[in-house]
């Protein structure tokens, strides 16, 4: 992705514990922990949501807030890549 568009930096947020509350990838990947505040700043600078968990990301709830509809309001494109063998809901 970074040799076809440069200018994109991505930024992905996981709640895996005891590591380093940011760590550099390479000069355009980094990885946060889980942070409310960070991933809404972030938010509102980004052009769209890409996520891995489909619909239980997009249908996450922050402080009972619909995550969808934060995106949906502030005009952000959603990205669902499902993956194989993360289950379901039935």
């Amino acid at each position: 992705m970074a040799r076809k568009n440069p200018g994109i930096k991505p930024h992905f947020f996981w709640d895996k514990q005891g590591v380093a509350a940011e760590l550099r990838i390479d000069k355009t990947l980094t990885r946060h922990t889980i942070d409310d505040k960070k991933f809404l700043n972030f938010m509102g600078g980004c052009r769209g949501y890409v996520t891995t968990a489909g619909l239980l990301a997009v249908a996450w709830f922050w402080n009972n807030f619909d995550i969808s509809v934060l995106l949906d309001y502030m005009g952000k494109a959603i990205y669902q890549q499902f993956v194989t063998g993360l289950g379901c809901f039935g």
